[in-house]
């Protein structure tokens, strides 16, 4: 599809190809097939046009041997996929985004309202590429292997974006400097799979208070592999005190560490690890630090450092405001 908007919504025909497993709950057949491979923004070769392209999918269903979303050849072709109350099946294969710098307005999957996307193996986020689940929107990637899980991943590559509130079944590899933002001002992610994180990855944790429901959480059924870089910022103009805690991750075993946690300016944290919790915890707070620039940041650690202040480290490690 090029240089539109497409909307599905509806719609009950058609014939299902190839293998999606598992089918649909209580259903025989697919709203719309497509035998080969689902183009969402490609450019036109033979004239070298931009083919934009925005593919909406409300209440129906849509099947595809494999999906590309964005494309680039010479200039780039933005594409989104968005699904409402829907189901889009893939056979094989799907790529969200290109190998291209992140972008103001990237190539993007996303699913709502109990929206969901099955994958018979594999789904690839790009560096222009944001994968959204919001409202109980889901993500199932793999097919049923004899002890009943899940053989496929999500692979999420430089600087592509997981976020978002829902589910995701299977495997997911956050690789380079990809972004994990669980929640969505804020919300739950969960990962009924293995997660594993690369020393580059940047996880997004908001906080808005101290109950459930008021921070970001990410739950993994499986086992973490934790990496990377704990980015944590304030909403709804929460200000914590020293001593909150916050249950940021559960999962069902884990392994090494985060290398730092950020906080906004004025602020300290640390990482208190559970047998199957990692928690954000306050240490210091002075609201009346202003906001330095990253090189100042660097500047005032050296000095920290060099007057002999100790910086202690948990699964989390942690900063200096």
């Amino acid at each position: 599809m090029q240089d539109g908007v497409l909307f599905f919504e509806n719609f009950s025909h058609g014939e299902p190809i190839g293998a999606c497993t598992p089918p649909p709950p209580g259903s025989a057949s697919f709203g719309y097939a497509i035998e080969q491979t689902l183009y969402v923004g490609e450019r036109k070769s033979e004239t070298g046009e931009t083919g934009n392209a925005d593919f909406h999918i409300t209440d129906g269903s849509v099947l595809s041997r494999l999906v590309e979303i964005g494309a680039f050849d010479g200039a780039r072709s933005i594409g989104r996929i968005s699904l409402f109350w829907s189901r889009l099946f893939i056979s094989e294969k799907c790529r969200v985004g290109t190998r291209q710098s992140p972008q103001t307005n990237p190539d993007k999957l996303s699913a709502s309202e109990n929206g969901g996307v099955m994958i018979g193996q594999t789904l690839e986020i790009l560096e222009s590429g944001v994968v959204s689940l919001a409202s109980d929107g889901f993500i199932q990637v793999g097919s049923l292997i004899d002890d009943g899980g899940l053989l496929g991943a999500v692979l999420v590559r430089d600087f592509g974006v997981l976020q978002g509130n829902g589910t995701i079944e299977g495997i997911v590899a956050m690789t380079g400097s990809s972004t994990l933002s669980p929640g969505t001002s804020p919300g739950t992610l969960t990962i009924n799979g293995d997660l594993s994180m690369e020393p580059g990855v940047m996880l997004n944790i908001e906080l808005g208070g101290t109950a459930p429901g008021e921070f970001d959480q990410l739950v993994v059924s499986g086992h973490v592999a934790v990496g990377g870089t704990v980015n944590v910022s304030f909403v709804d103009g929460f200000a914590p005190s020293v001593g909150d805690s916050f249950p940021v991750m559960q999962f069902g075993s884990q392994e090494g560490t985060f290398s730092k946690v950020v906080m906004p300016p004025g602020y300290a944290a640390t990482g208190a690890g559970g047998e199957k919790t990692l928690s954000i915890v306050v240490t210091s707070v002075n609201p009346s630090v202003p906001a330095v620039s990253v090189w100042g940041l660097i500047a005032l650690s050296l000095l920290v450092l060099a007057a002999g202040t100790v910086v202690l480290r948990s699964r989390f490690g942690s900063n200096t405001a």
